[in-house]
């Protein structure tokens, strides 16, 4: 647990905002996929970092569904 300021911040916390910031470069990699879609090898790319990424972004809400219960 970080405390700085008189805030705590959880390791849930923690969890959610890495979650977002995971959701957010998934949308991110599909734009760029969309986007270099004249050059194979990038478009190609951008694609399989979005789904690592995808699976990084399951794993985060996996575990945060699963300390709800």
């Amino acid at each position: 647990m970080t405390e700085k300021h008189d805030l705590t911040i959880t390791p849930r916390d923690r969890m959610m905002y890495a979650w977002e910031v995971s959701m957010g470069l998934v949308r991110a990699y599909r734009a760029y996929a969309a986007e270099t879609a004249e050059d194979a090898a990038a478009s190609h790319l951008f694609e399989e970092l979005a789904e690592r990424e995808c699976e990084n972004a399951s794993r985060l809400h996996q575990l945060l569904h699963e300390e709800e219960q």
